[in-house]
């Protein structure tokens, strides 16, 4: 009897490995920025309602130790915001922005975020009254901004807080 081997293919060939590389890298360059962009809406949505717990949370205080509470700002790329029972504090110095003995600053998320007031200053803190909790002469607003969405933080004057979405679809912030 004659056996007669036959070759049988395995594996795959180099121009179908190449082929297949190649597909993949062109996938990923077109997810990679769509990434990005929901990475960052996910950090605008997250850091503003971060600061609106911040700010019912300086209401909070305010009335309970009966102390006017300021929120203190500073705007920009390296920004900071912070709680005081001082008119006016350096939230970017360890220790000098305290409510009762407690500090309360937040600073940026790891992406980088355009923060921006309108009306809010280092030198204009809004302010939490101590027996209402409103914001009579001190209501404005501000903004996160990033290239793929925009959030703001409205504070009125009678001290009600809320967020929405200025530029841009954000998960769990209505339109403004």
């Amino acid at each position: 009897m004659i056996c007669v081997r036959t070759r049988h293919q395995a594996g795959v060939s180099l121009p179908e490995t190449l082929m297949a590389v190649a597909l993949i890298v062109l996938l990923g360059s077109q997810a990679a920025p769509a990434f990005h962009h929901y990475l960052e809406r996910l950090t605008i949505t997250a850091t503003t309602k971060k600061v609106v717990a911040l700010l019912r949370h300086a209401q909070q205080l305010a009335a309970v130790h009966q102390v006017p509470v300021s929120i203190n700002i500073v705007p920009g790329d390296n920004w900071c915001l912070a709680l005081s029972d001082q008119a006016v504090c350096d939230c970017a110095s360890e220790g000098d922005c305290t409510v009762a003995g407690g500090s309360y600053v937040l600073s940026p998320p790891s992406l980088p975020l355009v923060f921006s007031s309108n009306r809010f200053s280092a030198s204009r803190p809004a302010v939490f009254d101590n027996l209402s909790g409103s914001a009579f002469n001190s209501a404005g607003s501000f903004y996160f901004a990033g290239s793929s969405a925009t959030a703001s933080v409205i504070v009125s004057p009678l001290g009600r807080i809320r967020a929405c979405a200025r530029y841009g679809a954000l998960t769990g912030l209505p339109a403004c």
